[in-house]
């Protein structure tokens, strides 16, 4: 894991668990420097990931303040990339990962949102996720054997992207995502414990490593009743 990427994940750590108020200045960036053992470079750009996710604000010749935190948990509340493990860290919501079948399976065509369609074969995770004893996400995750060839239901129940980037050492960069609304199938509904036909929000993502090769196709079927799309916006002005 890249050390500016590790730092940004302690430090959101310690904003949700506490450690960091809403309205308190984070550590210089000299101490935090000291703190973490890497140069000024490195702690700059994990304030600035902070800063467009919406955790800080930094502020001339204050510092960097924390924002607030969003009260709810929202597997999009970032336009980032985070894996869901992640996501509960920042929101400090209790969950459990329950593992429903890994087998192989194509992707299916009409979850590529851009480019060509892949004709690699792929392994097919599906995974509930329970939030407050409550099945709440359906995820269905394609990864393309070439890259991923092998894996265990012991190294995806808690972070599938802690597995891809620590254990195998992927480089993960970018991804195209789509939301929409559908009806609950039969799988849907024997999963989410919700009747056949009910309304649920689709997440479609298509996940890229730096190289620029396909790695991950991701379908999240959301329960209406739990879902919420928030997203931190910030303005940038254009210089002429």
């Amino acid at each position: 894991m890249n050390k500016f990427y590790f730092i940004r994940m302690d430090i959101i750590n310690s904003i949700s668990y506490g450690e960091y108020q809403e309205g308190d200045f984070l550590p210089s960036e000299n101490q935090l420097c000291k703190k973490y053992q890497v140069s000024r470079d490195t702690v700059r750009k994990s304030l600035r990931l902070l800063e467009e996710d919406g955790y800080i604000q930094k502020i001339m010749g204050k510092g960097s303040r924390v924002l607030p935190l969003p009260k709810q948990f929202d597997e999009t509340a970032t336009s980032g990339l985070l894996s869901f493990a992640e996501l509960d860290a920042t929101n400090a919501t209790g969950y459990i990962t329950k593992v429903i079948s890994i087998e192989d399976e194509k992707i299916p065509e009409e979850l590529i949102i851009k480019g060509d369609y892949p004709e690699e074969a792929a392994t097919k995770l599906t995974r509930v996720r329970v939030i407050d004893q409550v099945p709440t996400i359906l995820d269905i995750d394609y990864l393309v054997k070439d890259i991923v060839p092998v894996f265990e239901e012991k190294d995806v129940e808690k972070s599938l992207y802690l597995y891809l980037e620590d254990v195998l050492g992927l480089d993960i960069s970018y991804g195209n995502k789509e939301i929409t609304i559908g009806k609950a199938n039969a799988q849907d509904s024997e999963l989410l414990g919700i009747s056949e036909g009910d309304s649920v929000a689709v997440i479609v993502n298509n996940v890229f490593l730096s190289d620029t090769r396909l790695l991950q196709v991701t379908v999240s079927k959301h329960r209406e009743d739990t879902f919420k799309f928030s997203q931190f916006t910030r303005r940038k002005k254009i210089k002429e």
